[in-house]
């Protein structure tokens, strides 16, 4: 039977995520940019060190997905607001990966 089940993600699993982040990335971007594009990105905004940060800050929730038992992706929300929407309640879906 094909499973997929979901886990929030701790910081236990941070490189786990960063992992994914930039795979997924690069095989998604990979394409319609060139190399040296490509690795600027990574080196300067997408770092791992930058992904791992980002779970468990304030805010932030990852979900990892597991088909039969392996990671097969994640889903990323940040819980936030802005003035355009008058400082209320809001969530964003940052990132849907897999």
């Amino acid at each position: 039977m094909n499973l997929i089940r979901l886990k929030d993600v701790g910081v236990d699993l941070a490189a786990l995520v960063a992992d994914i982040s930039r795979k997924t990335f690069q095989e998604t971007f990979g394409p319609v940019n060139t190399e040296a594009d490509m690795q600027l990105f990574l080196q300067q905004q997408f770092t791992t060190d930058t992904l791992i940060k980002e779970v468990g800050l304030p805010g932030n929730r990852h979900v990892l997905a597991y088909h039969d038992g392996i990671p097969a992706g994640y889903l990323f929300i940040k819980y936030h607001s802005h003035k355009l929407l008058n400082n209320e309640p809001a969530m964003e879906i940052s990132r849907i990966y897999c």
